[in-house]
């Protein structure tokens, strides 16, 4: 199976509303320009005073282990890459940032440092989901089998977009917004029972099977959501 890089280092571990005050300088605190010499082609604003602003994501689900739907899956490994994952807010966007996410027996995903950060008031957390992967067990009629849903080329509309409320970032604090990710959404639509294993005895889903991987790209979007 193929692997993704692990996640980007951790900037900040403090949870939504609460704030810490960085003073003179914290170990990964970018530099005041982070972000800004390009702001207008990433949406940056660059200008204002410097903060942290960090995102957390976590499977609602633990992993590995058992994913209700109507039919109950044993998930072993979840890979997730996103583009122009960025915070929206009155003072325009934070710095676009790529990430390679990766849920098993064995790795974390560690939360993700924004780039380009000014103090204001946030909005809205968006990204697009570049690529995407879950591999597993489920038992069908012919017995347990392995399953692979992997889709190297989800269209625009699997996309990232978590509402924050009124996220008030003042400078000189650090911040992090915690993403929750609903695997129940995404397989509960999976339609097990009609995909035959192939010869390896695997179902695999895929953008050779467009009307099941459709099915599974229209409940991304409702996968992620604001973490409790």
């Amino acid at each position: 199976m193929a692997r993704l890089a692990a996640g980007l280092p951790l900037i900040a571990a403090v949870a939504v509303g609460c704030t810490v005050d960085l003073g003179g300088s914290l170990p990964g605190t970018p530099p005041a320009d982070a972000g800004a010499g390009d702001g207008g082609a990433d949406g940056g604003d660059g200008g204002g005073e410097r903060a942290l602003l960090s995102v957390a994501f976590a499977t609602r689900e633990s992993i590995p282990g058992k994913v209700g739907g109507p039919r109950e899956a044993e998930v072993e490994l979840v890979e997730l890459a996103m583009d122009d994952l960025r915070a929206i807010g009155d003072v325009g966007a934070t710095g676009a940032v790529a990430v390679d996410l990766v849920w098993d027996e064995e790795e974390r995903p560690r939360p993700i440092g924004l780039a380009g950060v000014t103090a204001g008031l946030y909005a809205q957390l968006r990204g697009t989901v570049r690529r995407y992967a879950v591999y597993g067990e489920v038992e069908i009629a012919q017995g347990n089998v392995e399953f692979e849903i992997v889709d190297d080329a989800p269209p625009p509309s699997v996309a990232l977009a978590v509402d924050l409320g009124a996220l008030v970032v003042a400078a000189g604090t650090a911040h992090e917004i915690d993403v929750d990710i609903h695997l129940k959404r995404v397989l509960e639509v999976v339609p097990w029972d009609s995909i035959a294993p192939d010869p390896d005895g695997v179902i695999r889903i895929d953008g050779a099977d467009a009307a099941a991987i459709d099915a599974v790209r229209s409940r991304w979007p409702s996968a992620f959501s604001l973490g409790d």
